[in-house]
């Protein structure tokens, strides 16, 4: 494919399906900036609230490559690469040693010490950062912050919608009780007008258009009913020469390096496709209202949405900022866990274990080293302090860079019981850092 045609497949791709290139963007965003909101008052929540068309920028970017992606294949590897914790760390070592010989780092201390808790906002207090350093920390913050929310909100609040077989595709509820009450035409009416196979077809058709994505109707959800788009500046992204040194030797790029123009057009897709979002959902709210009801009730502050997961990057802030104005860096601050499900005391837990609302996880800042979750760093136990035989795993994708502790019971709970869930400090993080103590927290079965 020539230069031009790709341009021209891009483009097109834009006009004719921008919206569906943002699903998930939006979501990402706005945890990205819930994340914020919940941070204390202080340096930290003030660098990011003067610097948000950043923040929000770095929220979106690891999608967009996708995007840009369609007609330029390389583009994905380069947003498959900002999803992960190894290019946050490169990000970090970026700041701390290479951008100026650390000068970014060397601002974000200064702007530390100096500031002014009485005032708190960035721009009034006695030392503010450079206009680059700010961007990049704002961007890096919102990069980290996808990373994080792609894992739990794709184990904590999908599931929790698949359970209940909602789908945006308006064909999977054809012949339901809740088709019949909004006026669609039953399933058997459309198989016998069109035939069963041609009837296929189109379920396939409207299956594989990203409009039906959940992520998609999550979006549409959050601008119209939340109007969280509203107090949302303009995306500002950072110098795009930072970003290609920021991306040299990650493990996705082959070539050992992203072009400048390959980061322009993922941040032109992130764009369009956002503005797509926007025009699109006072329309599209509709559909998903009737075809997703519990996502519609729940998308803000349901198990792993946007409430839960924003308090969730709060906590990742608080550490990514700590390694950011460490001069030392063997004294790295230990890991935390910054989320965890069920939430302590949470009472009504399903006790069967094949039921799809049952999950047990916990949420570290950083990622998790594989090798230090076993049989003696976490444990399930019961009311007695037997400990429940269970399997223990890490992530959802890539086991190597996750964020997410796993328990999964041998066998069924016992109901009205309490369990008690302990991660003790051998578990620690990619980098050898175990945590400080053990984090215990308890749920009772319905």
């Amino acid at each position: 494919m020539t230069k031009l045609n790709q341009w021209v497949a891009l483009c097109a791709s834009l006009c004719l399906s921008s919206v569906s290139l943002a699903a998930g963007m939006s979501t990402h965003a706005f945890m990205a900036d819930m994340g914020r909101k919940s941070l204390p008052e202080g340096p930290l929540r003030a660098l990011l609230t003067v610097h948000r068309p950043s923040l929000i920028a770095g929220a979106i970017h690891p999608d967009g490559g996708y995007g840009s992606g369609i007609a330029f294949g390389e583009d994905r590897a380069m947003a498959e690469a900002a999803h992960w914790g190894d290019f946050t760390e490169r990000y970090l070592d970026y700041l701390r040693e290479e951008k100026e010989n650390g000068r970014c780092a060397e601002e974000a201390r200064q702007y530390q010490q100096r500031f002014v808790a009485e005032i708190p906002t960035a721009a009034a207090n006695v030392f503010s950062l450079s206009e680059p350093c700010g961007k990049l920390i704002a961007f890096l913050f919102g990069n980290a912050a996808h990373g994080l929310t792609d894992e739990t909100w794709d184990s904590l609040f999908e599931p929790q919608v698949r359970a209940r077989q909602e789908d945006p595709n308006p064909l999977t509820i054809l012949g339901t009780e809740r088709a019949k009450a909004i006026g669609i035409t039953p399933r058997a009416t459309m198989i016998a007008a069109i035939g069963q196979d041609n009837y296929q077809q189109l379920v396939n058709l409207f299956a594989n258009s990203p409009q039906n994505a959940l992520e998609y109707a999550g979006d549409i959800v959050g601008i119209v009913e939340h109007f969280i788009w509203l107090d949302t500046p303009i995306i500002d992204t950072p110098p795009t020469a930072d970003l290609v040194e920021i991306y040299r030797n990650n493990r996705h790029i082959e070539s050992g390096s992203v072009k400048p123009e390959a980061i322009e057009r993922a941040h032109l897709v992130a764009r369009s496709a956002i503005k797509a979002e926007r025009a699109a959902a006072p329309i599209e709210i509709t559909r998903i209202r009737e075809t997703m009801p519990w996502l519609h009730g729940n998308y803000f502050t349901g198990p792993g949405g946007v409430v839960e997961g924003g308090y969730m990057v709060a906590g990742m802030y608080q550490a990514w900022w700590k390694r950011l104005i460490d001069r030392d860096r063997q004294r790295d601050p230990a890991p935390t866990i910054v989320g965890h499900y069920p939430k302590n005391g949470q009472y009504g837990v399903p006790s069967r274990v094949t039921d799809p609302r049952f999950r047990v996880y916990a949420v570290m800042d950083r990622n998790v080293n594989p090798a230090s979750v076993s049989a003696s760093s976490v444990k399930l136990v019961d009311e007695k302090g037997a400990v429940v035989p269970s399997k223990l795993s890490v992530g959802i994708y890539d086991r190597n860079h996750t964020h997410l502790i796993r328990i999964e019971p041998l066998a069924n709970l016992l109901a009205k019981h309490t369990y008690t869930v302990v991660i003790s400090p051998k578990v620690a993080d990619k980098l050898g850092m175990p945590l400080r103590k053990s984090f215990v927290w308890r749920f009772e079965t319905e």
